[in-house]
């Protein structure tokens, strides 16, 4: 039992005890559920063929194509591939659900998911039995348990955003979008300072990075657990593998909801996923600013299936 867990929202629970197996434990509401453990042979095939995709993925990103049938080439791969992953997260939903495809969906409006380590990597919100719900994560049932004792914020008033300035094309997209919005503040083409971190995630209330990684180079992860105390702002932090380079960080600090990247991503899809993202918040909550989002980008698994949501729904 969830203490607390509102009727409306859904936690499942993933695990792998085999190769050939996946178990599913289901909270609603006040009522847990029986584990389930379904089995395929194809299962862990799947995951290979997932893994061997964002490898892929990020071999492409390493060349620097300079002519234009080489830039030509680099598209059609980076296409073929997100077409790759498209199919793939199809056979995924066959090999691991098959017609139980309801032991993973919400009962009503919200899915919080708990996928194992060593299945976190995996885009579930992206299978298509998911795409269209509001699907948020947390890192285990203990954490939801202490999450829902948090007053979480109700509605966003301020936006702060640091760009990476090494990545001119970022910066020079933050200043001609966001520089002029109501109750937006950043910095596009300045080096972002300490002191301009903390004061974006503990006085703001909502903080964008644009740039590599989440920005540890001007912030590094120990100065932040030591010099921050508590994170009011959701924070999307859209640099390359922020899930596992960050989010646990800012999980830890209180942070209400973190939106992060499960692999290598490139900044023109990141830049016009953070500026839909923004431009829906105004009407939308944040889980589904983050799913709808997804359809800005250009490689909408590649890219747009890579970002996720860590955190309990604000209501």
């Amino acid at each position: 039992m969830i203490p607390n867990l509102p009727t409306h929202w859904t936690v499942v629970a993933i695990s792998s005890p085999s190769p050939t197996s996946l178990q599913i434990c289901r909270w609603e509401g006040s009522k847990t559920l029986k584990p389930v453990t379904l089995k395929n042979s194809q299962i862990q095939a799947c995951y290979t063929i997932i893994a061997a995709i964002i490898a892929e993925n990020s071999a492409i990103l390493k060349q620097t194509p300079t002519t234009r049938d080489e830039r030509k080439k680099w598209w059609d791969d980076r296409r073929a591939v997100d077409l790759k992953l498209q199919n793939a997260l199809i056979n995924m939903q066959n090999a691991c659900f098959g017609s139980y495809t309801t032991l993973i969906t919400p009962l009503a409006e919200t899915l919080i998911l708990i996928p194992e380590k060593g299945l976190e990597y995996l885009p579930w919100e992206s299978l298509p039995v998911l795409q269209n719900k509001r699907v948020t994560r947390m890192p285990s049932v203990d954490s939801v348990k202490i999450q829902l004792q948090v007053e979480m914020p109700k509605f966003v008033t301020r936006g702060y955003y640091l760009v990476d300035p090494e990545d001119k094309a970022t910066a020079l997209f933050f200043k001609q979008h966001f520089q002029n919005r109501p109750n937006w503040e950043g910095t596009s083409d300045a080096t972002p300072e300490r002191s301009h971190f903390i004061k974006a995630l503990t006085q703001y209330d909502l903080f964008i990075w644009a740039g590599h990684d989440a920005g540890q180079k001007y912030l590094p992860k120990a100065e932040l657990e030591q010099q921050v105390e508590k994170i009011s702002a959701i924070s999307l932090l859209l640099g390359c593998n922020t899930v596992a380079h960050m989010v646990p960080t800012y999980l830890g600090k209180h942070s209400p909801q973190v939106i992060g990247t499960l692999w290598e991503v490139t900044n023109v899809d990141m830049n016009r996923y953070a500026k839909r993202f923004t431009e829906l918040y105004d009407t939308q909550d944040v889980l589904a600013s983050v799913r709808l989002a997804r359809a800005a980008c250009l490689l909408k698994y590649l890219n747009g299936a890579s970002v996720v949501v860590y955190g309990l729904p604000a209501e």
